[in-house]
């Protein structure tokens, strides 16, 4: 059992304590592991859902469709990825998640169940 000193010490460094999330999704949050682009195909997943934080826009991108190597990353698409919509000098896109549906699909389903 850690004394109370261990565990205030630990929580001004920020071990053990809980990050914190922004509210709505979860931008903040950076990628740790990304499936490769065949993988997340055979998963059931093609639909890969990108934020834009240049002009606050989401945009759903089927996987289906990239002439890329399947044995790729999805998170390597992000650099190849930009928006008509923002400025030159725009924060990367940030990957949101992979899905089975498009966003309308989802939304759709989501209703109806």
């Amino acid at each position: 059992m850690r004394s109370a000193y261990s565990r205030r010490s630990l929580a001004t460094i920020g071990i053990g304590a809980k990050p914190r999330q922004p509210p709505g999704r979860d931008l903040g949050r950076d990628m740790l592991w990304s499936p490769a682009i065949r993988a997340a195909l055979l998963a059931g997943t093609p639909w890969l859902d990108v934020f834009f934080p240049g002009c606050e826009t989401s945009r759903a991108i089927d996987l289906r469709t990239l002439d890329r190597h399947p044995l790729g990353s999805v998170g390597t698409l992000v650099l190849g990825l930009r928006c008509g919509w923002c400025p030159g000098t725009a924060p990367m896109p940030k990957l949101i998640g992979l899905f089975a549906l498009p966003p309308a699909r989802r939304a759709a389903c989501s209703e109806s169940g």
